[in-house]
């Protein structure tokens, strides 16, 4: 599992309203204070229930052969609660995450 928060930036949004640089200090800054007050859960990315994330890791791997081998890149991982799942209900597979937060990444290097 790697975890980085690396990017290129620049590019303006559909709307023009705002330069990737700003979206991005947007997402991190609101997706690190759920993690810091909800801590590495499912409420810490903003879903409203445990139930709800697993429900959406379940109709997610649908696509995945269960006897196969598999990789993931996961854009906007989190804390990395896909990862965990994916171990739980699979043996091979790559798995890569990436998220803007630098909380998160700290909180998913700790899986």
């Amino acid at each position: 599992m790697r975890h980085t928060n690396e990017t290129k930036t620049g590019c303006d949004t559909a709307r023009g309203t705002g330069t990737l640089d700003e979206i991005k200090r947007a997402v991190s800054a609101y997706y690190t204070d759920k993690v810091k007050q909800h801590g590495p859960t499912a409420l810490g990315v903003d879903w409203n229930s445990i139930e709800s994330q697993e429900l959406r890791f379940s109709q997610l791997t649908k696509v995945i052969e269960p006897a196969g081998e598999f990789s993931v890149n996961d854009l906007g991982c989190g804390y990395g609660a896909l990862v965990s799942y994916l171990a739980k209900h699979y043996q091979r597979f790559q798995y890569f995450g990436l998220d803007w937060s630098p909380v998160m990444i700290d909180e998913a290097t700790r899986l």
